[in-house]
């Protein structure tokens, strides 16, 4: 049943004629003018027409036609309205006090001081920086923003930007936070490794942004703190400055110190404990070597209260034959002494020979760069007997450098000459 009248207009004519004219008109405007758009005829500005073919309650526009049908045939269409759905609660529109909007919610751009949605302050909310960005700002100023490519975070005018991550709220209020130094010169892109590393790796990074986990290489340059870990490999300390102190433990061999020449200096009341190899260490004050350590030959030995610098041996003390009538090598004893240092040499040897003849013998020489000299000859003429020589040599170098210390022998005309338990001890001092 319908409630529609071509117009709203009361027309002269009889009684009956004009008291139905006049109940007609009064139904459908009570009734919304409900029924076809096509027969509602004149429609007055801001009508209501509920349209019984769509089902839909419209409202017709206060300027413009009049006409319902969309092709009167006379006069021009009236613009309508849509205001909901007819046969369904609250037409169809979401109620204030909240529900289910299942249709496209589109907000104005808005900006970072008034945005387009705002959560009670006018200053926060949501939006459109530009074109598909979406923005949050706080208090007025831009926070974050997503786009198609990333996610933006942004700092103030003095700090720069940081997330914080918190811990569960069962725990407390404490968290972790990541940020952005307050003024960087270039963009940096950091990129995760794919996978967890091992124990005990770091996280490394390759110069050109790309993050992996592996162990790092610990040069000397970066070398800080008194502690040498097991990743410390040989000939990667070549320069270490100055320590408080030292505790190596591993095995410090060849190499590990004294690669091209460097040394440990200056350790003053520490400790040096492990096992060290053929190391070079110098100024060692008021400190202490502990742990499996070779005999030093002290060559490299400063800051001592006494005037020794160095104490060093070498020998030979299996049988030494000889068949050539000239000095064969036995001993040989190389020392790196100072222009002020003087030496003295401790020698001992058993030398015989198998025929009773001069020319048998053997000596104690010491030589520089220039060869040698000076030197200490022992001739032997028991044939066939063993007989034992020992004594003092005393160098009186006067310029810096390698001081060579030789026990030789050589035979005489026919036969050989034997040597054994052959010995050099030498002991530099300050003059």
């Amino acid at each position: 049943m319908t409630n529609q009248v071509g117009n709203k207009n009361i027309d002269n004519a009889s009684g009956q004629v004009v008291r139905l004219d006049i109940e007609n008109t009064v139904k459908a405007v009570a009734t919304h003018n409900f029924g076809p758009r096509n027969s509602a005829g004149t429609i007055l500005p801001c009508e209501f027409l509920a349209d019984d073919t769509t089902n839909k309650l419209l409202i017709r526009k206060s300027s413009g036609g009049d006409q319902a049908n969309p092709n009167p045939t006379s006069g021009t269409a009236a613009d309508f309205f849509e205001v909901g759905d007819l046969d369904t609660a609250n037409l169809g529109l979401l109620p204030k006090t909240g529900g289910t909007l299942t249709g496209v919610l589109q907000l104005p751009t808005g900006s970072v001081s008034a945005p387009a949605l705002n959560v009670g302050d006018t200053g926060t909310g949501l939006f459109k920086p530009s074109s598909n960005v979406l923005g949050i700002t706080a208090d007025g100023t831009k926070k974050l923003t997503v786009n198609s490519t990333a996610t933006e975070f942004f700092g103030n005018a003095t700090n720069g930007a940081k997330v914080r991550l918190s811990e569960a709220s069962n725990n407390g209020s404490s968290y972790v936070e990541l940020k952005a130094a307050d003024s960087i010169s270039n963009n940096l892109l950091l990129t995760l490794p794919t996978a967890d590393g091992t124990s005990g790796q770091a996280l490394l990074t390759n110069g050109s942004g790309t993050l992996s986990f592996g162990s790092p290489s610990v040069g000397a340059a970066n070398l800080t703190g008194n502690t040498l870990a097991s990743g410390v490999t040989a000939s990667s300390l070549t320069s270490v400055g100055t320590l408080s102190a030292l505790a190596v433990t591993g095995t410090c061999s060849a190499g590990t110190f004294n690669g091209s020449g460097a040394s440990l200096t200056n350790i003053p009341a520490g400790n040096l404990t492990g096992t060290v190899a053929d190391a070079r260490i110098t100024s060692l004050t008021a400190s202490k070597l502990t742990g499996a350590l070779p005999a030093l030959d002290g060559s490299a030995l400063t800051g001592l209260t006494t005037a020794v610098r160095s104490f060093q041996s070498a020998s030979s003390l299996s049988e030494t034959t000889t068949t050539s009538n000239s000095y064969s090598d036995v001993v040989t004893l190389t020392v790196s002494a100072l222009s002020t240092s003087r030496i003295m040499v401790f020698f001992s040897f058993q030398h015989r020979h198998s025929d009773d003849d001069n020319n048998a013998g053997s000596r104690v020489l010491v030589s520089s760069s220039t060869g040698f000299v000076g030197g200490n000859t022992e001739l032997v003429n028991s044939s066939g007997t063993l007989a034992t020589k020992e004594g003092t040599l005393f160098d009186i170098n006067t310029s810096a450098g390698d001081r060579v210390f030789k026990i030789q022998h050589k035979k005489s005309t026919s036969g050989t000459a034997k040597m054994e338990n052959a010995i050099l001890v030498a002991i530099e001092y300050t003059a």
